[in-house]
């Protein structure tokens, strides 16, 4: 995934492209723009994505979420892994 120019696009605007696909209903558009909007906090909104470590996300969770309720982790893990999901097969 690349940004106009060849840059390599930011994580806010990864997270942009995805929050705007065609047929995501406003639920979802909601909750996952919560926990990505976390994420952009802790990782900043200019960091290009493909420097995004495994790592810095896990740091990024644990700090957000480590001490939340079953149902609430599982929830924001799994809007995480369809955003890195959705990111990896846009880069082809």
């Amino acid at each position: 995934m690349a940004a106009p120019g060849g840059a390599a696009v930011t994580f806010a605007q990864a997270v942009e492209a995805f929050l705007s696909r065609p047929g995501l209903n406003a639920e979802t558009v909601r909750s996952h723009g919560q926990t990505l909007t976390r994420l952009r906090r802790h990782l900043g909104d200019d960091t290009p994505l493909p420097k995004v470590t495994a790592a810095q996300v896990a740091e990024a969770f644990a700090a957000a979420w480590g001490e939340a309720a079953s149902a609430t982790w599982n929830r924001h893990r799994a809007a995480i892994r369809s955003f890195f999901a959705w990111a990896a097969q846009e880069r082809g």
